[in-house]
């Protein structure tokens, strides 16, 4: 019999002020978490200069109050669909994505600034800055909405940022044609909950539902050395949750 482990994993990029943390837990049971390895990362998180710390936990998950009682506050939900590539030809598309360049980047900021509340805009990224992502505007040039774009070993991750006003199912069926050269394996997109019309879309057309997810930070208010570093730890076997999307 081969023992299971969970993990937990701090990520700070460089010149950001927000972490993340992620974790992988092989036992539902509420006490199979130790507060003291959280409160841990959340030390490590402050030591590397993060002033907030970011989890997404599944919104059925049975570990939501040992993170509030360590300070993380509930802030946003997120759902996430898998997405089937389409084989649409480009003279059919209804909405013209095309991949943004730096001369965007004012149009982005103002349509990320009308979307996302201000409340959340220290939490919430304009862009992970990863990859390029896509923009789409309407004849005069405006921006009507853009995704961020990140990949990796299981697929592409998408987060956009629309304006209600686009109704339209297609418009996620275009951006994914969109991809072109970009396709690599099964693409992902979010949700979050102050963009109902981005759900309301993704359920409108071909999307699975996989996951719903509840967004948490905790503000970190001064910075404090690192306890011992972060350690693995043994679990019982059981069934695995993770805060990875994919």
């Amino acid at each position: 019999m081969v023992d299971q482990r969970s993990y937990i994993q701090v990520r700070v990029e460089d010149g950001k002020s927000r972490a993340q943390l992620d974790y992988l837990i092989a036992n539902k049971d509420p006490e199979s978490l130790d507060p003291q390895l959280l409160e841990a990362a959340i030390k490590v998180a402050g030591e590397w200069g993060a002033q907030v710390l970011l989890a997404d936990l599944p919104s059925n998950s049975v570990f939501h109050s040992i993170f509030k009682r360590l300070g993380f506050i509930h802030w946003a939900g997120q759902k996430i669909y898998r997405l089937e590539k389409t084989k649409t030809s480009q003279k059919l598309l209804n909405h013209q994505w095309r991949i943004w360049t730096s001369a965007d980047m004012p149009a982005l900021e103002a349509l990320y600034r009308s979307l996302v509340p201000g409340l959340f805009q220290p939490i919430e990224e304009l862009t992970r800055k990863a990859k390029l992502g896509m923009i789409l505007q309407d004849d005069k040039g405006r921006c009507l909405g853009y995704v961020d774009y990140d990949e990796g070993p299981k697929g592409i991750w998408l987060q956009p940022f629309l304006l209600p006003e686009l109704n339209d199912a297609d418009v996620i069926r275009d951006m994914i044609s969109a991809l072109h050269v970009l396709w690599k394996g099964p693409v992902y997109l979010s949700a979050r909950s102050y963009q109902p019309w981005v759900d309301a879309l993704a359920q409108s057309g071909s999307a699975e539902l996989i996951s719903e997810q509840n967004l948490l930070v905790k503000y970190l208010a001064a910075h404090v050395p690192a306890a011992e570093a972060l350690k693995n730890f043994r679990l019982e076997k059981g069934r695995v949750e993770s805060s990875f999307p994919l």
